[in-house]
């Protein structure tokens, strides 16, 4: 019984993992996403995503939950082009 138990987790813990490695246009929506919401034109997307996706990635296999994954790398995502770029109103200002 044990064994049949343990392969089962097992398994279930291969899904989790898998779901958290999410392919690198998943993350370039949610980029695009909080940029059409500040209003920030013009940025490369894939090159922004490339030297940050293994800490996204990595995010994500913080949470149980896909669900949950998704909107805490999207909250992420947001506040690190806020840091890097401005806030919605602090960019309007320019």
């Amino acid at each position: 019984m044990g064994n049949a138990e343990d392969a089962k987790n097992a398994i279930e813990g291969l899904i989790k993992t898998l779901d958290r490695e999410w392919a690198p246009h998943v993350f370039d929506s949610m980029v695009k996403a909080s940029v059409s919401e500040l209003g920030l034109a013009g940025l490369d997307v894939a090159k922004y995503r490339e030297s940050r996706l293994g800490r996204w990635r990595e995010l994500a296999t913080l949470f149980e939950s896909g669900e949950t994954a998704d909107k805490a790398v999207r909250a992420a995502i947001r506040r690190e082009l806020e840091q890097l770029f401005g806030t919605k109103d602090q960019l309007a200002e320019t």
